[in-house]
């Protein structure tokens, strides 16, 4: 009889990529997962590509692993990487329908903090997120106020044919 790793192995080789692709998209998260978390690394689909060269190809062409985008975080904190892991998985999705999620809150969430902070990181994301817009299927937003205007100009005057399902919360 064959040691379990070898069993594996084997199986894995008779899987043809079609069928690995199908099985790695169920393996993806509901949406909870930000790619600004280092712990993303941890879970599908980051963590499908770390396994050997063949699921790493296989991951990284099946454009729907990649289709989802959410980055949550505090407004002048979020991560430096963020915004490079957020191209990465646009490019990666290649021209797939994107369901987008924004939820960036200020540090303080008091009602009486009218203060606006700049922030260049998110300003960015948002940029490449409205760059998109005639991608997106679904688009979840829960931002502070202050780019409501900048949102909503893109909402009237951008391709929205795929879009499917809209939330905002500001």
């Amino acid at each position: 009889m064959q040691p379990l790793e070898t069993r594996s192995n084997a199986m894995q080789t008779l899987l043809i990529p079609d069928i690995l692709s199908e099985i790695f998209i169920h393996c993806v998260p509901d949406g909870s997962l930000s790619v600004g978390q280092s712990s993303a690394l941890s879970f599908a689909p980051l963590n499908l590509s770390r396994v050997c060269n063949r699921r790493r190809a296989v991951s990284l062409s099946t454009a729907d692993l990649w289709a989802y985008v959410c980055v949550e975080g505090v407004l002048t904190r979020l991560p430096n990487k963020t915004l490079e892991r957020v191209n990465v998985w646009i490019a990666r999705s290649r021209s797939r329908p994107l369901s987008i999620t924004l939820c960036i809150r200020h540090l303080s969430d008091s009602p009486h903090d009218m203060s606006k902070p700049h922030d260049p990181i998110f300003e960015e994301i948002l940029s490449v997120a409205l760059s998109q817009s005639s991608r997106w299927r679904n688009l979840q937003l829960f931002v502070p106020p202050q780019f409501k205007d900048i949102l909503f100009s893109q909402l009237r005057t951008g391709n929205l044919s795929s879009l499917e399902e809209f939330t905002a919360e500001f």
